[in-house]
């Protein structure tokens, strides 16, 4: 009886020591595999130790890795190089980010700009000066809804500057790029302090 008892403690211990082991080799791997994608993402490569998933439409396309997991939205289609991308993040299993939302963003501003710039400079020469607008001239001056800038955590606002151009007498085009909690466009420059988040 005695023996047997041993016997089962000297099991139940090495099974405790093998799950011991086996996570502390999982989680050196998933530090280690982790290192390396996040390297090749900042360097516009593609993940090496992920999992491919492609969404029904092809427009999303998640890597899952050993802890963390990579998100890309492709420019046109899921077959084309990795550095084609509108966006890509880096984060955890539990990261969520959604291009729509930052995309509904610039068509809610581009909307706004229609009837905004008109107002504010009704005539542009292109030899004069061009407004650089924000987020707060959009709500503060023209009576844009802040919610419309709300990022997709629900709490926190997305920033944006707006570079303007007079392409000919009269005609005005512009650019926009926008700043989120975990997302910023290239070419973003920040001119004015963000909206506080909610609270």
């Amino acid at each position: 009886m005695r023996n047997t008892k041993l016997e089962v403690d000297k099991f139940m211990k090495k099974k405790i020591w093998l799950i011991f082991i086996s996570i502390i080799i999982v989680i050196m791997l998933g530090l280690i595999t982790s290192y390396v994608d996040s390297a090749r993402v900042r360097n516009s490569k593609e993940p090496k130790f992920t999992i491919k998933v492609i969404s029904n439409h092809g427009n999303k396309i998640t890597y899952w890795g050993i802890g963390y997991k990579i998100i890309r939205y492709p420019s046109v289609s899921p077959n084309e190089p990795y550095k084609n991308n509108r966006g890509v993040k880096y984060g955890s299993w539990f990261m969520s980010y959604s291009l729509d939302r930052y995309d509904e963003i610039r068509r809610n501003i581009d909307k706004e700009m229609e009837r905004y710039i008109y107002i504010i400079t009704p005539k542009c020469y292109p030899e004069n000066g061009t407004p650089i607008i924000t987020h707060k001239d959009l709500v503060y001056n023209a009576g844009m809804d802040k919610e419309s800038f709300l990022d997709i955590d629900k709490k926190s606002y997305c920033k944006a500057y707006i570079k303007t151009e007079c392409t000919e007498i009269g005609k005005w085009d512009w650019k926009t790029y926008i700043s989120c909690n975990d997302y910023e466009d290239d070419g973003y420059i920040n001119w004015e302090k963000g909206f506080e988040k909610k609270k």
